[in-house]
């Protein structure tokens, strides 16, 4: 692998030195459970975050987009927790494996831990869900959570809350999508010490009998 990747020009011999490159997967859920994606960003006009829910066939149930304004990114990341989680119940989705790829995001939302004071009634809420519901929660390298990704930008560009339906979604988005169905990676180029943190990156609230060994690294067969 890391052959090829010299010769492609993806990878060079100076960071070769610094880095290795990791492939990043986005995982399917077993039978019975809906993966939320969540996404908080920063641009210079303000937050905005997206969120999708997938089956275990990598298959679509619904997307949202919102726009916050001006907000610290942690608010924002938290924020997209919330809501996916609020539109998840609404759905009786009560089987809920959520990936962030914010690990301070996720390690408030596990411990549940009151964390800054303008997060804390975001954080609230969350704890409410996972008293409620089936939930587990993990991280993921953003190479990894690019369908998301792209709801998030439609929160940049329509500033306003909006929750797609499978059969809303077209063009570029449904090719993202195609790509998690067919556990397609991408490569992510980190530090070895990086790479051995993120295998123990995922944690549970109220989730029971699942053996959740499902390091972000797609490394084994989980």
């Amino acid at each position: 692998m890391l052959e090829s990747l010299l010769k492609a020009g993806i990878l060079t011999q100076a960071t070769r030195k610094l880095s290795v490159p990791v492939s990043v997967t986005w995982r399917k859920p077993r039978d019975g459970w809906i993966k939320l994606n969540t996404h908080g960003a920063l641009k210079d006009c303000g937050q905005a975050a997206g969120g999708v829910t997938q089956n275990q066939l990598g298959e679509v149930a619904w997307g949202f987009y919102e726009y916050y304004g001006k907000c610290s990114i942690l608010e924002a990341k938290l924020k997209a927790v919330e809501t996916g989680l609020r539109l998840c119940w609404q759905s009786n989705f009560n089987k809920v494996w959520v990936e962030v790829d914010s690990k301070a995001a996720m390690l408030l939302c596990i411990q549940k831990d009151k964390g800054p004071w303008e997060v804390q009634y975001t954080l609230e809420s969350i704890h409410q869900y996972t008293s409620k519901m089936d939930i587990h929660f993990s991280h993921i390298w953003r190479e990894g959570n690019k369908v998301v990704d792209w709801f998030a930008n439609k929160g940049y560009i329509e500033k306003c809350f909006n929750l797609l339906q499978a059969n809303e979604l077209h063009g570029l988005i449904r090719g993202l999508i195609r790509m998690d169905k067919m556990n397609m990676a991408s490569i992510r180029m980190m530090k070895e010490a990086q790479e051995e943190e993120g295998r123990s990156d995922t944690g549970t609230a109220g989730a029971r009998g699942w053996n959740w060994d499902c390091a972000v690294l797609d490394r084994s067969g989980w």
